[in-house]
């Protein structure tokens, strides 16, 4: 009897990619169905995967009006995980993107709606951090004050008419007399 050798190859075949296409008017949007899933997944705790999904869509959209509203989402899915040395890029990135749509082509109303979100997000921010770490909370100690330094200075660079700046500036003051001592 003779041995016999039986050799068996596989391969997997895939046709070749058509390259990019021009998008399609009749094509359903996928940035809605994203969204909505992304804001389920927060809904259920899962920050982290609800964060990559905004910044899924973010890069798909990257000039979308919407783009203001992904970042907020991820800055609220930053605090609600509970980083707050996180929060503070992704508020940074947030004004980036406030500048930008004061500068481009953007809606008056999108570009609005932004404007108060920082605004909103920031002094809120601000006051309240600022509060944990000069009445003894924990939650936000001295080591973390360069983060707090650096959202007195954004807030008071992107609103310095506002009717909280000069309560930000006695309060970043008092901050610096209290870190000299």
């Amino acid at each position: 009897m003779r041995p016999v050798v039986l050799f068996l190859v596989f391969s997997v075949c895939q046709a070749p990619s058509p390259g990019p296409q021009a998008a399609d008017p009749a094509a359903p949007d996928t940035i809605g169905p994203l969204e909505q899933a992304a804001a389920r997944l927060a809904r259920k705790g899962r920050f982290d995967e609800s964060t990559r999904a905004y910044r899924r869509i973010a890069a798909l959209r990257p000039t979308s009006p919407a783009l203001c509203r992904w970042q907020v989402a991820i800055i609220n899915n930053t605090l609600a995980a509970g980083t707050k040395r996180d929060v503070v890029p992704e508020i940074q990135r947030l004004a980036a993107f406030d500048r930008t749509f004061a500068e481009g082509p953007a809606r008056a109303e999108a570009r609005d709606t932004c404007h108060r979100a920082l605004h909103d997000l920031l002094g809120e921010l601000v006051f309240i951090w600022n509060k944990e770490m000069t009445r003894g909370c924990t939650a936000f100690s001295w080591p973390n004050w360069p983060l707090l330094e650096q959202l007195f200075h954004e807030f008071l660079a992107d609103f310095p008419d506002d009717p909280q700046a000069p309560e930000a500036r006695r309060q970043l003051e008092r901050l610096y007399e209290l870190q000299r001592r």
